[in-house]
């Protein structure tokens, strides 16, 4: 139309080329509008993808939402969740109100200090404070909280940081297991355990008990009964009269066994009074200045000789002159006999060798007791410095089991110690050492 009319800015050109511009105006137009008409259809259609997409993945939270609290409010562990900073609650779930009695209402936007003695909710700020520090989960295996409803409780908590992308502190997580139960549990078991550990230790006591009354009357019956004896037989022959040589030798031949027996049951009755000095902590020791250990140590060989001969034991000693210390010589005598002793008891008739010589470097003088004899299982060489323990049968070898743990005791008294090496069959050798 505008072609043939002649109008618009090409009027002055021919008419095919006034058709030609003006067609081509009209198309790109009409194409503009069309590519317009298409992408507003298109923008139209992928704002509604749009929105069914956010509405579907509002949908999935939502559902999500649910079903994590679902999970939380169904866990039977109290699960809290404390804003940072400021330790908050912000979470809380149904085993949580349970335990502690107190809403989740009344718990949100507040701390420990508004729920628990502060002694309680101090401790629980500090290990807070430590998680986050840490930067890492951390398991308080114990901790006592106060409920509102039941009382005093324990619980077992795990406690994790929670953190944003950038890094920073955003949320504590808590989970707290209540273990009172299994803690009473625990409690009464390990009480049992105790009373049964006591229990047992007062039977064995009992049993020691009669063991010691056997031993004791055993020990006990001997120079009892030949003190009975010697008593009637010196009485009878002192009531005859007109005594001979003889029978005057003979009387007092059975006065001298009176007086090794009677020196006998003084010395076990000795034993079993040191035991109870020891028990009873008044084991007291009377030093003096200096002590020649070396005359000490001949002395006690030679009251000993007696019996050590009876015994069928050689003595072999190697006495260093002058060992000077500062001890408790009839204490010392005590501890060099009863070793010496228990060596002839159990030598089997074979040698027995003492020694004792001074160890400058170390400042203490050294004393050893050797035998040949039966020695001792690797199993009793723990126990034989017990009171009351023997390594031996009482029917083969009698004693109440006394030397050795007096020994001992009055070894330590003076700041020393006894050690032993034996090997079954083939003897046993008993060092003492003790301090110059």
């Amino acid at each position: 139309w505008l072609t043939w009319r002649g109008w618009g800015p090409f009027a002055d050109e021919p008419v095919p080329v006034r058709f030609f511009v003006y067609q081509s105006c009209f198309m790109v137009l009409g194409l503009t509008a069309f590519v317009v008409s298409a992408i507003e259809q298109e923008r139209i259609r992928l704002e509604g993808d749009l929105e069914r997409r956010i509405h579907d993945r509002t949908e999935d939270l939502t559902r999500s939402e649910a079903f994590l609290s679902a999970v939380v409010e169904n866990i039977p562990d109290m699960i809290f969740v404390k804003s940072v900073p400021g330790l908050r609650f912000v979470r809380f779930n149904r085993a949580g109100e349970e335990l502690l009695g107190i809403s989740r209402e009344k718990m949100m936007g507040k701390g420990d200090h508004d729920f628990f003695p502060k002694d309680e909710a101090d401790a629980f700020v500090r290990a807070d404070q430590q998680v986050l520090e840490a930067r890492k989960p951390v398991l308080v295996p114990e901790e006592r909280i106060h409920t509102r409803l039941l009382g005093e409780r324990w619980l077992r908590t795990k406690k994790i940081p929670v953190f944003s992308r950038n890094g920073g502190r955003s949320f504590l997580l808590g989970i707290s297991e209540d273990i009172t139960d299994r803690k009473t549990a625990e409690t009464q078991r390990l009480r049992l355990v105790e009373e049964t550990v006591a229990r047992r230790e007062a039977e064995k006591g009992l049993a020691q008990r009669d063991e010691f009354l056997s031993i004791t009357a055993h020990e006990l019956r001997t120079p009892v009964t030949a003190l009975s004896l010697g008593a009637q037989l010196a009485r009878r022959r002192l009531e005859v009269g007109g005594l001979t040589e003889v029978t005057r030798k003979l009387v007092l031949g059975l006065l001298s066994d009176l007086e090794t027996e009677s020196l006998r049951l003084a010395g076990l009755i000795e034993e079993l009074l040191d035991v109870s000095r020891i028990q009873a902590g008044r084991l007291y020791l009377e030093f003096r200045e200096q002590v020649d250990v070396s005359a000490l140590v001949q002395k006690a060989l030679s009251v000993l000789a007696p019996s050590l001969e009876e015994a069928g034991c050689a003595l072999e000693g190697r006495i260093e002159p002058g060992v000077l210390g500062k001890a408790d010589p009839d204490r010392l005598l005590q501890v060099v006999q009863n070793l010496v002793s228990n060596a002839s008891k159990f030598g089997r008739g074979r040698p027995i060798r003492v020694s004792l010589r001074r160890d400058a470097n170390a400042g203490r003088w050294i004393l050893r007791v050797e035998d040949q004899g039966i020695g001792i299982e690797p199993g009793d060489l723990a126990r034989i410095f017990g009171a009351f323990e023997r390594a031996a049968s009482l029917r083969s070898f009698p004693g109440m089991g006394l030397g050795l743990f007096v020994a001992r005791q009055i070894v330590l008294a003076h700041q020393g110690k006894i050690e032993v090496t034996s090997q079954a069959g083939q003897g046993s050798c008993f060092e003492v050492s003790v301090p110059l």
